[in-house]
């Protein structure tokens, strides 16, 4: 797990607000995709991202997933 401080540092966010599309290599849990919209971070504090998990897939660096 990475620290509050390194979280910040590699992906320029606090932790509780980083963004759920990222420029850096992924993990998409496979079960995401039972749901019609899933919810995450937009990197503002104050806002969520509500998105279809296909367009999640398509829009980060997925290396990986998780069944």
């Amino acid at each position: 797990m990475a620290s509050p401080k390194e979280v910040r540092e590699i992906t320029g966010y606090t932790v509780g607000s980083v963004s759920i599309v990222l420029s850096l290599p992924c993990i998409v849990d496979r079960g995401l995709f039972r749901y019609p919209f899933i919810y995450g971070g937009t990197g503002e504090p104050t806002s969520t991202l509500k998105i279809i998990p296909s367009a999640l897939e398509k829009l980060n660096q997925v290396v990986a997933y998780l069944d």
